[in-house]
């Protein structure tokens, strides 16, 4: 079964290629943690996309929340953006 394609520019935190199913998962919890502190409930359909992506542990799933951070509004991708960066710089 082939992945779906993840565009390089995509290729961050969890979207990065060849994660462990765990450290992906753990990635998956940081980015929908910071969508609900910083959105609250406009970021509902992200964290959902999140949580399923997180249960189903399936590739198939990380290009459904792509989707929703691209649909986000300019600002709130920026925040959410700068902030998991910010959160898991090493």
């Amino acid at each position: 079964m082939s992945r779906p394609a993840i565009r390089s520019a995509d290729s961050w935190g969890p979207f990065a290629p060849a994660l462990e199913t765990g450290e992906r998962v753990a990635r998956l919890r940081v980015l929908r943690a910071v969508t609900h502190l910083l959105l609250g409930p406009r970021g509902l359909d992200l964290q959902d996309a999140i949580r399923a992506t997180e249960q189903h542990r399936t590739m198939g799933r990380l290009s459904d929340v792509l989707s929703e951070i691209d649909a986000l509004a300019a600002k709130d991708r920026r925040n959410i953006l700068t902030s998991y960066a910010a959160v898991t710089r090493l």
